[in-house]
């Protein structure tokens, strides 16, 4: 009994131990990331293999540039987000978010988009069937 009282106990610290994630030599919680603080952008976020499906990116006040999705992610703006800039298309038009290959799920929320020196600043959506 004494046994696998210890057993139950070293597994759950194991477990509790695979529950942590590290970005950049820091621990965060599972699915939520930071934009700045975990990553320096958007783009950077989504394009770091430790961000999965499902994961949610929270991006600070102030002013950012948008990202090519290819996972599906939420996005989600905090007091005074916006998205400024972004991606080109390949018909000139600068774009806050394009969602690509791989982004089905996706959410963006809490953004304003501003666009005072680009009036072609848009959100594009590829469909793939």
């Amino acid at each position: 009994m004494k046994r696998l009282a210890i057993v139950l106990v070293c597994l759950a610290v194991a477990m509790s131990f695979s529950a942590t994630v590290f970005a950049k030599g820091k621990a965060v919680s599972p699915g939520k990331w930071h934009v700045p603080g975990d990553f320096a952008t958007i783009q950077e976020a989504i394009d770091d293999a430790a961000v999965s499906n499902g994961d949610t990116i929270f991006v600070g006040p102030g002013n950012h540039d948008g990202a090519l999705l290819t996972k599906g992610v939420e996005i989600k703006g905090t007091d005074g987000t916006v998205i400024n800039s972004g991606p080109l298309h390949p018909a000139g038009l600068t774009m806050g978010f394009r969602l690509l290959a791989g982004s089905d799920g996706a959410t963006i929320s809490h953004l304003a988009a501003c666009r005072p020196w680009s009036p072609n600043l848009v959100l594009a959506l590829d469909s793939f069937f």
